[in-house]
């Protein structure tokens, strides 16, 4: 999707419509797909639709290019037309009662929960994300579980944490794990290797996840061991810089009396000076930075500080982010930000609705038509 094409047509989502010359993405669809041709609906204004068949991979391509996780994302956000990320961040009591009085939890609140409870609720949060994965999966180009609502129930949680995983990897899912870790030296290594290891063999991962949330709060030496591993593994981190929370503005707003930025500011000049070595075919670097949706007046500035860091930004819907707050973390070429949603999306209806599922898909789809329609503005203008 750039100033040319525009992937999907205007209802079936299918398709790429190419309106004019393209420059920027043509070429990196043209490396991992084939065009072929289909008929163009007579009341859709442009030159031809295509559908795009994903290339079998030739045994000489390079590692970088096929595993590179912001190849991975931009590969999944266009085959979906979509720039959704979903969070997985379970809240028992919103679950659907059926699954409650299967599991024999009848709670109104966590707080209800002993450590006797912990197995089935642990069992109950595996069988809801499954759902939700089912769900989303057709709609969303990634899935962002958080690290604190699996730890809250100890060995069972992280047990579930890792059946989520495993089961969202098998359909074909981007995970990033929510977790805002850091620490300096062997400790980041640690961490590092837990979450974005390789996948499977020597060193792997505790659990494989494509990327991680981290904080920048200790400088260089805490970011450099997960960088390292992005550059080894294929894998990613978004870096925290202007979060969605209200009291944000305690600190990152603080203006640094040398230079008259703001401390949000800064961390974005180091973002672009952590991800310049780890930036894939698609113009983008593994290291992205966490942007609020709620702090729409930040987003253009930070934009042009890290012109090639994909923005993960969580605040929209529960938290008040609206579609057109988001619209400047988009480049022309309709790229460059995921937008997370997770009580929004998953907690749509009572818990007491029998279609509850249908529901989810419901609201996954009106959050990623939302998204589209301010994006096609901005690439159509």
């Amino acid at each position: 999707m750039n100033y040319a094409a525009k992937i999907g047509d205007d209802k079936e989502n299918k398709g790429i419509r190419i309106t004019k010359e393209a420059k920027n993405l043509i070429p990196l669809l043209e490396k991992r797909y084939d065009f072929v041709e289909v008929e163009a609906p007579e009341k859709v204004p442009c030159s031809k639709i295509y559908e795009l068949k994903a290339k079998t991979a030739a045994v000489s391509d390079s590692v970088s290019s096929s595993r590179h996780f912001i190849d991975r994302l931009v590969d999944k956000m266009l085959k979906l037309n979509s720039k959704v990320c979903v969070g997985l961040d379970p809240e028992l009591w919103k679950f659907p009662r059926r699954l409650l009085e299967k599991y024999d939890l009848r709670i109104t609140s966590d707080q209800e929960l002993d450590a006797y409870s912990f197995e089935k609720a642990a069992n109950c949060i595996i069988e809801f994300n499954k759902m939700v994965i089912d769900a989303v999966c057709d709609y969303a180009a990634a899935i962002k579980p958080q690290s604190a609502h699996y730890e809250r129930f100890g060995y069972y949680g992280i047990r579930a944490l890792y059946e989520t995983v495993k089961y969202a990897k098998e359909k074909g899912a981007i995970v990033i794990l929510d977790a805002k870790r850091n620490d300096i030296g062997s400790t980041a290594e640690k961490y590092a290797r837990a979450y974005i290891g390789v996948d499977k063999g020597a060193g792997c991962a505790a659990i494989p996840f494509d990327a991680l949330t981290v904080n920048p709060y200790l400088g260089s030496d805490g970011i450099q061991p997960f960088v390292d591993y992005c550059s080894k593994n294929g894998k990613g981190i978004f870096v925290l810089v202007k979060t969605s929370n209200e009291s944000s503005s305690e600190i990152q707003d603080l203006r640094l009396r040398e230079d008259d930025l703001t401390i949000a500011q800064k961390v974005a000049l180091l973002v672009k000076q952590w991800g310049n070595d780890v930036i894939g075919d698609s113009g983008y670097s593994a290291v992205g930075a966490v942007v609020g949706a709620t702090h729409p007046r930040d987003i253009s500035t930070l934009r042009e500080t890290m012109p090639q860091s994909t923005f993960l930004m969580p605040g929209y819907g529960a938290q008040g982010g609206k579609a057109e707050n988001v619209v400047d973390a988009f480049g022309p070429n309709g790229l460059g930000a995921l937008i997370s949603s997770s009580r929004g999306v998953l907690y749509p209806c009572s818990p007491d609705t029998e279609d509850f599922q249908q529901e989810i898909e419901k609201q996954v789809r009106i959050m990623r038509d939302d998204i589209n329609r301010v994006i096609s503005r901005k690439v159509d203008s």
